[in-house]
Parts: C-alpha cells; sequence; structure tokens
C-alpha cells in the first residue's frame, strides 16, 4: 500500500511541478488525490472519444479513421493514433490539472508555461507522426537505399559494373566493378572499433550484442529483396567477413588487455588509436589511390582497368584487384551518401583533435613562435560562424589554392 501512495505521491509532484501548485480555495489535503483522478480520467477520455463533439481536438478514434481515409494502412493509421493520442492526453491532463484546482490562481506564470508548452508538444508531435506514417512515401526511400548510402555516383559504379556479381542484368551493365573499394575500407575499420572496446574491462556482452544487432540489421536490409537491384549475396557475403573480423579483433584485444598489466594495455590503446588515423589516410587513398599507388600496382602486375573498358563491359575480361589498383579510382567530387558523411566526421574526430591538441600546447607556450599563431588562429576561427568557414572553404578557397594545389571539395 505504501508503494502505491508513493507512486501517486509522486504523480503529484509531476503534476505540480508542470502545472503549477493548486491555488483554488476548494482544493485541500483530503480532496487533492481525487481532483488528480477526476483530471486524469477527463484527459483520457477527451483523448480518446475526442471529436465526437466539436468542440474537442480530434481524439485517438477519430485520427485513426482520418488517417485510413488518407490511404493510409490500418497498422500506420493504428501507430498514427496512439502517438497523436498519449500527446493530447498528456495536454489534457495538464490542463484540466490546472482549471480544476486553479493553478493560474497560485503561480500564473508556471500554470500559463505548462498548458502551453503541451500543446505546442501536440502540434509538434501530431505534425511529425502525420509527415511520417501518413504524408511520406518511404517505398521510395527503401528502393534507393544503396543510393542514400552510397550517392549516385558510386551507386552507379556498384550496381553497374558487368563481372562483379552485382549486377542482375549483366547485358546491360556498364562501367568498372568499384565496389571492393567500400569493403576493404569497412574491414580495418570494424577490426579498429572492435579493438578498441575490447581493450574496455567490461563484460564483452555489452560491445557483441549491439555489434552483433547491427550488422544483423544490416544483412537483413542488403538481404530483402522488395525493390533490389543487385545480387543480395554479395554484400552479405562481404558483411559476415566484417563481423568475423570485429569478433575477432576484439576477442584479440580483450584477451590481451585481461592478461596483461596495465601498461602494456595502454600501450595497446595507443597502437590502436594510431591504427585509427593510419585507416582514416588508408581510407582516402583505397577510394582514388595517388599515382605512386597505381605506379607499383602496374609493377607488380598490374594493367589500368581503364584500358580493358570494352573487354569488361564485353565479359571477355575480368580485372583483378591488382587491374583495379593501377586504374583510375573514384574521384571525391563523386563521393556521396552517408558514406561521404562518415568520412567527414572522422575527419573532424582524427585530424580536428589532433590539431586542437597542437593548437592548444601552442597557446600555453612561452615561445611567441609558436603562442601568437596558434592565438591568431584559434581566435580567427571563434570570429566567424561555422557556414562562413565552409562557404570560404568550397567557394574561396580554390581560387586561393588554384596555382599551387587542386584539392576536391571533399578535401578542403
Amino acid at each position: 500500500m505504501s508503494s502505491g501512495n508513493s507512486s501517486f505521491d509522486s504523480l503529484l509532484e509531476l503534476e505540480e511541478s508542470i502545472a503549477g501548485k493548486p491555488g483554488g480555495p476548494w482544493v485541500t489535503s483530503s480532496n487533492n488525490a481525487q481532483l488528480s483522478l477526476v483530471a486524469i480520467s477527463l484527459a483520457l477520455t477527451f483523448g480518446i472519444a475526442g471529436g465526437m463533439l466539436d468542440v474537442l481536438p480530434n481524439g485517438f478514434y477519430e485520427l485513426v479513421a482520418k488517417a485510413e481515409s488518407g490511404g493510409t494502412s490500418p497498422l500506420y493509421a493504428q501507430i498514427y493514433g496512439a502517438i497523436s493520442a498519449t500527446a493530447i492526453i498528456f495536454a489534457w491532463w495538464v490542463t484540466l490539472t490546472a482549471l480544476i484546482k486553479w493553478t493560474p490562481g497560485k503561480t500564473l506564470t508556471n500554470a500559463l508555461l505548462g498548458i502551453s508548452t503541451a500543446w505546442i508538444i501536440v502540434i509538434a508531435v501530431r505534425g511529425l507522426s502525420h509527415f511520417v506514417l501518413v504524408e511520406a512515401d518511404w517505398d521510395v526511400v527503401w528502393a534507393n537505399r544503396v543510393l542514400l548510402v552510397v550517392g549516385q555516383q558510386m551507386t552507379e559504379q556498384m550496381t553497374q559494373a558487368p563481372g562483379s556479381e552485382s549486377c542482375i542484368a549483366v547485358s546491360n551493365c556498364y562501367g568498372i566493378n568499384q565496389n571492393w573499394r567500400l569493403w576493404w575500407i569497412l574491414y580495418p575499420s570494424f577490426a579498429i572499433l572492435a579493438s578498441a572496446y575490447g581493450t574496455i574491462a567490461e563484460k564483452p556482452a555489452r560491445f557483441l550484442v549491439p555489434y552483433t544487432a547491427l550488422c544483423g540489421v544490416l544483412m537483413l536490409i542488403a538481404w530483402v529483396p522488395s525493390e533490389i537491384n543487385y545480387h543480395s549475396i554479395v554484400p552479405i557475403t562481404n558483411l559476415l567477413k566484417a563481423l568475423v573480423v570485429g569478433y575477432l579483433a576484439f576477442g584479440s584485444s580483450y584477451y590481451y588487455c585481461s592478461t596483461s598489466e596495465e601498461y602494456k594495455a595502454n600501450r595497446l590503446r595507443s597502437y590502436i588509436a594510431i591504427g585509427a588515423v593510419i585507416t582514416f589516410f588508408y581510407a582516402i587513398m583505397i577510394m582514388n589511390p595517388p599515382e605512386l599507388v597505381k605506379d607499383l600496382a602496374v609493377l607488380l602486375g598490374g594493367t589500368p582497368a581503364q584500358g580493358m573498358r570494352e573487354a569488361i563491359i564485353a565479359g571477355d575480361v575480368v580485372p583483378s584487384t591488382l587491374d583495379k589498383l593501377a586504374g583510375d579510382g573514384i574521384e571525391a567530387s563523386q563521393w556521396g551518401g552517408l558514406f561521404v558523411n562518415l568520412i567527414v566526421a572522422t575527419a573532424g574526430c582524427v585530424l580536428g583533435f589532433g590539431i586542437g591538441v597542437v593548437l592548444a600546447f601552442g597557446r600555453q607556450s612561452d615561445q611567441p613562435f609558436f603562442s601568437v599563431p596558434s592565438i591568431a588562429l584559434i581566435e580567427l576561427v571563434r570570429s566567424g560562424p561555422l557556414i562562413c568557414w565552409l562557404w570560404f572553404a568550397v567557394f574561396l578557397m580554390p581560387d586561393m589554392m588554384d596555382p599551387f594545389y587542386n584539392a576536391e571539395d571533399i578535401m578542403r
């Protein structure tokens, strides 16, 4: 019984923090709980059956009926109605509590703020849920899920390459397979991520369960046969390889840190951090290899794949990895989708952290040679908004760098 009273007391405290303290002379300690129950009961009634009277906003049943009449599936209509009705019930609870207990008489600003905020939440929740569940056509997004991940140019390279086993109608395919570059980046990235978590002295399940679930979801998305323009066995197999690589990396680092002294574990963490930086530059190098890498691939026996384009398209030649490395990569201007966001975010974390540490030490230095440039650069960047520097990097920097260096947009 005491547990129930404690729960209701917590509800009363929440009620007062949102709607304000009771200000009506008819509210006493003996009937305060009963008045709260009345407000909750009316709020549930209005939130579920509202709309049957013109003076009340639409409740659950009316919202579901209108969503179904708009062409939404019954399941989505039920979800939309439940989400919107929950917000409406909350708003009615706050409003009715303020009126029944007359909280404006005690704290007017608190009551008005609580009521207005509650109905603003209703407007926001109903609008967002209506767009997501009723208006939006998610089939278009699902059909272009590859485009969403890697962008338009890379999608063509991945799905329209003969000999890659990623093109269903080989006779209609064109281009040269470039999807191997993504997998070569994914394997070391998973290894670095898993080994980094392995150095943390926590239960393995805290990493293995969400890691396995994430890979399972990715494989499920790649496998679903609806609106697919590639052979699903290819990404599923490569994701399974990446999953195994992550398991091995995590197990190795976890075992090493569990059986070694602390200074050895710290040394491994430093190696992993260095490996993360190397992996970032390795990813950029694999996507668009420099001339040195191309020349090395040719020296090892590779033939530029672009020189065998007609034979590849005809299906007479399947280029080897050395052939692809010897040929042209994917220009940074062709990167897109979530992949390019990942690259930019990684660059911000890796390069930004390193530059920030150098500038921080330079700012604290007693030598003007180090402190003055560091302070000048820090204050210059702080003086303008981020959009200003992005605009500068995209539009002005090419004119300043053109005589000396030609960098792609993603590099800038």
